[in-house]
């Protein structure tokens, strides 16, 4: 937490517990000094009542201030396990994607596709319009999609999501299809 942000959270939470001490003590001192002087009842029914409210609240808020914290301290320990996770999947997962991306590329020379069109077979593998690869390569739109009819030729596929597919079902594939549509 920045300086800025503890300094907030110590005003807006903790200010108003220590507050609320300070008052429930002063009334505790002036129940103790009226008693000790022998002050009348009609005095310190009120007082009495005063020092029970402020000291209730005192530990309201003050119970409340310590879960929060609580609360932040489980939110932000959840948050470094899962990006522990999510860094652990992504170092594990490395080696594969280097792995399907070079059989993606050797299917790439099978097809004898030309550097420039395998990359944009992978764009559109990757799902980026032919706008988006244009603007990425600093091509025309009309090169791009004229590219793309190429890419369908060589690979022997009639439409783009034809070509996406024979990827991504590679990808995919479950020993058992049939019970993973029930």
């Amino acid at each position: 937490m920045n300086v800025n942000k503890k300094f907030y959270w110590i005003i807006r939470y903790w200010l108003p517990v220590f507050f609320l001490a300070l008052v429930s003590i002063f009334a505790l001192w002036d129940i103790y000094t009226d008693i000790k002087n022998n002050s009348n009842l009609k005095h310190l029914i009120p007082e009495v009542f005063f020092f029970i409210i402020t000291s209730i609240a005192f530990i309201f808020f003050f119970r409340s201030n310590l879960e929060k914290e609580l609360s932040i301290k489980n939110i932000k320990s959840t948050n470094q396990n899962l990006q522990k996770k999510a860094e652990y999947w992504k170092k594990k997962t490395i080696k594969q994607r280097e792995n399907i991306r070079k059989d993606i590329e050797n299917q790439f020379r099978n097809w004898e596709l030309s550097k420039s069109e395998i990359t944009v077979a992978f764009l559109i593998i990757r799902g980026y319009s032919f706008i988006q690869i244009a603007s990425l390569l600093k091509k025309s739109e009309r090169t791009v999609r004229q590219q793309a009819i190429e890419i369908y030729n060589k690979s022997g596929f009639n439409s783009r999501s034809e070509f996406t597919a024979f990827f991504l079902e590679t990808i995919f594939e479950f020993e058992d299809e049939d019970s993973f549509f029930d």
